[in-house]
């Protein structure tokens, strides 16, 4: 009879049939296998993961999670030790320990596997959004809700933008800044001021000869404008000042200080001078077109009889400086000179000196002292707008072979006194200066033979940069040469000439040389400021300035030639004729054409220039006197500036 174990065991399957997944029964040293055990088990001999995080869900259009990968954890190959039963210890179960063994060998299978795949990386889980980010999302992926917010936005920023203070306060915090612009005048005299302090907010400035005053970085909105200067009532009042420029217009304040009148006039025509300018410490002011001039002056502090300096001062004019009482209210008459000086030479010392002086006799100082070797064929032409003056003497008693003094060229410095030597020759004749400043003369060569073909040399120095002098033309002599109209006119003699004869022009620096004619002209007439008629052996031709060529004429009315010279500006010119014993100086307005007299003297004669625009510079010489006169073209009587040693300027040409 068998026992009970050995049915048992008779009943039991075979050991190879068994599976992980087949019931397992434990009675006494048996183990009974059920699904769930086996699967514990797998799972305790499993190696322990990580535990990896699932990503969450991302919303609608989200960008997709970032990935990142891991290696896993190697594994060393030992199965983990089996849980203890809680009844008999199954470790000498031969089925069990099988089973065992053959999931630890499943396992180092699939380490081996993994050992030679590549690494996999785990997902980086993407962080999760805030309700507010995902509300905002929302928002904008809805048209309604994302269109209501930009109508919202675009009606408060254009109410922010109607209410000024509202609008400016947003423009001033984000440093948006403006500009002010305001002109000042005395309330009466209705004439600019200058110097007036002008404030607003936190910006200022001072106005200018013209009265007005600019400020910039002035903050936006409404704002208090100060107006203040020393003897004027202040002023102030409050302004909007705008985005971008704002031209607030003009501001009349009142004087309340002492009052001082005066006329500026022109010295020698007598007429009103405008836009001249008073001025004493602080107080300043200028004339009107009438030339009243009222300064306002804080004298409240000062005594009656205490002195107050004065100074006037007008643009061409010599500054003046008077000083008044305070208690002296008369009105004051103040008669300006021109600034520029005039130069001359004088005997006076028995040597040829060279002065300068003021043109109403003041100020007068030498310059530049005689050598003694001067001779008395002395040259003194001034520059037409420079305190410059081309000077020609034989001071430097240079000699030539046949002991002939030579003429020696300077350019003199009116202000300094400082003389710059130019060239030397036997002899040297100025024709004039351009508008330039280019200074043209005539030399004869030293040594020359007098056959020599080059003997003659018209000469061009640039008084603006001294190394800059050419030779224009060369010949053994020149007939005739003249400056007309800023051009230079010769007419070559054919004397020892190779070349055919001809008649030529050209600018001062070089350029534009022209033939006019090619016949040799003997002799050059200016007959009207537009017109020259050459000479040429008593066949006539005329030349109207600017054109090409020169026609065949008859002869010319007169055969006076008339030396223009032109004012600085070229509004106005001048020539000097003879008439009737007596000398007429002629003046000429460029835009009518029209001439007049404007002196008819006795002894009236070249040199002649002008000292500006408007005044004129010549010569009498009468056997009485020797002398230079001003004369101002617009207006008024000639007035004698100096006596003088006569000496040559600007004049006809004279023949070698």
């Amino acid at each position: 009879m068998s026992s009970p174990k050995s049915a048992s065991n008779d009943q039991r399957p075979d050991k190879d049939e068994l599976s992980s997944e087949e019931k397992i029964s434990l009675d006494d040293n048996e183990l009974m296998l059920d699904d769930s055990v086996v699967d514990a088990i797998e799972e305790d001999m499993r190696p322990e993961a990580e535990p990896t995080e699932q990503p969450a869900e991302a919303p609608e259009a989200a960008a997709d999670p970032v990935v990142e990968y891991q290696d896993p954890p190697e594994s060393d190959g030992q199965v983990p030790a089996d849980p203890e039963p809680s009844e008999a210890p199954v470790a000498d179960d031969p089925d069990i320990e099988k089973v065992v063994e053959e999931i630890a060998e499943t396992e180092e299978i699939d380490a081996e596997i993994a050992e030679e795949e590549p690494p996999h990386h785990e997902l980086k889980p993407a962080k999760a959004e805030s309700e507010i980010v995902v509300f905002l999302k929302k928002l904008w992926h809805n048209p309604r809700a994302r269109y209501g917010i930009f109508g919202g936005l675009f009606v408060t920023l254009f109410i922010l933008a109607v209410i000024p203070n509202t609008r400016y306060f947003i423009l001033n915090t984000a440093r948006v800044r403006s500009s002010v612009e305001v002109r000042v005048i005395d309330n009466s005299t209705l004439q600019p001021l200058k110097n007036v302090t002008v404030k607003a907010a936190n910006a200022n400035a001072q106005t200018d000869s013209d009265g007005v005053a600019k400020l910039t970085g002035v903050k936006l909105g409404r704002t208090k404008l100060i107006i203040e200067k020393r003897a004027y009532a202040a002023q102030e009042k409050t302004v909007t000042v705008g985005w971008g420029s704002n031209p607030l217009g003009e501001f009349q304040v009142v004087p309340v200080g002492s009052q001082y009148t005066f006329y500026i006039r022109d010295f020698a025509s007598g007429k009103p001078i405008a836009r001249a300018e008073a001025s004493s410490g602080e107080g300043n002011a200028s004339s009107d077109e009438e030339g009243k001039l009222v300064l306002a002056l804080d004298t409240a502090t000062m005594e009656d009889s205490a002195q107050v300096s004065v100074q006037i001062t007008a643009d061409g004019y010599r500054d003046e400086t008077m000083n008044i009482t305070v208690n002296n209210k008369e009105t004051q008459s103040i008669n300006m000179v021109p600034d520029r000086k005039h130069v001359f030479v004088s005997k006076r010392s028995g040597k040829y000196d060279v002065y300068s002086v003021d043109v109403d006799g003041k100020n007068e100082r030498r310059i530049v002292g005689g050598s003694g070797y001067e001779r008395d064929e002395i040259s003194l032409i001034p520059h037409p707008t420079g305190e410059f003056a081309a000077y020609v003497a034989t001071r430097e008693n240079t000699r030539n072979q046949s002991g002939y003094l030579l003429d020696t060229l300077y350019i003199l410095d009116v202000e300094s006194g400082d003389l710059m030597r130019i060239d030397q020759s036997e002899q040297i004749q100025v024709v004039g200066w351009s508008k330039s400043g280019r200074l043209v003369y005539v030399k004869i060569a030293a040594g020359a033979s007098g056959t020599d073909p080059k003997r003659h040399r018209l000469m061009s120095f640039n008084n603006e940069d001294h190394s800059d002098t050419k030779e224009l033309a060369s010949s053994n002599s020149f007939n005739d040469v003249m400056m007309a109209n800023d051009r230079v006119f010769y007419a070559p003699s054919n004397i020892f000439q190779e070349s055919e004869p001809a008649m030529y022009v050209v600018d001062p620096d070089g350029k534009n040389s022209q033939k006019l004619l090619g016949k040799e002209i003997f002799s050059i007439l200016r007959t009207d400021y537009e017109t020259l008629y050459l000479n040429a052996n008593n066949e006539w031709y005329e030349h109207v300035l600017g054109s090409p060529m020169a026609a065949s004429s008859s002869a010319p009315g007169t055969q006076t030639n008339r030396m223009y010279l032109d004012s600085p500006d070229g509004k106005r010119s001048a020539w000097i004729d003879s008439r009737d014993g007596k000398g007429v100086l002629i003046g000429r307005t460029k835009d009518t054409g029209e001439e007049t007299t404007l002196v008819d003297r006795g002894g009236l004669k070249l040199p002649m220039y002008w000292l500006n625009n408007d005044y004129l510079v010549f010569r009498i010489s009468d056997g009485r006197e020797t002398a230079d006169y001003l004369l101002n073209v617009t207006g008024g009587e000639a007035r004698k500036i100096i006596d003088t040693t006569d000496t040559s300027g600007i004049g006809r040409w004279f023949y070698y």
